[in-house]
């Protein structure tokens, strides 16, 4: 199976329980299974962790092989189609709703949608949200996340 990691998967693992500081071989475990091809991030992902101007930004720079592409067709067609659902779905004049379309989320669940792979996300699901939010709009669709 593959796994496709979020953004705030790095945040809060870097922050929270494996800080490049003190547990340098949880990232060389991430790299270790990206080698083997069944985890790893998007490229999308890489762009809003490069600038925090941080280790954990150091870390996305120097690895970021470790990002895929979102270029392909496949995934631009899944990508136009997780608009579409969302501008039919949703509020898009609410403000989070659109920072939702400017971040890598849309595009994390494209690359899922090509790949068949699964979203890991600290996001939850919430039943009648009004925000856009990964898990929700991966049941919507039927792509996996944990």
């Amino acid at each position: 199976m593959k796994y496709v990691l979020d953004t705030n998967v790095f945040l809060e693992a870097n922050k929270r329980y494996y800080g490049l500081d003190f547990c340098p071989m949880f990232w060389t475990w991430l790299r270790k299974h990206e080698k083997k091809g069944n985890l790893y991030s998007v490229r999308s992902v890489y762009d809003e962790l490069k600038g925090y101007g941080d280790e954990l930004a150091s870390w996305v720079r120097q690895h970021s092989d470790y990002f895929y592409s979102e270029s392909d067709e496949e995934c631009q067609k899944n990508f136009t189609h997780i608009v579409n659902l969302c501008q039919s779905q949703y509020d898009l004049n609410h403000r989070k709703n659109l920072k939702f379309l400017d971040s890598a989320d849309p595009w994390l669940i494209a690359r899922a949608m090509t790949d068949g792979s699964t979203i890991v996300t600290e996001e939850k699901y919430a039943d009648k949200a009004k925000k856009i939010i990964i898990p929700n709009l991966c049941r919507e669709l039927g792509v996996e996340y944990i």
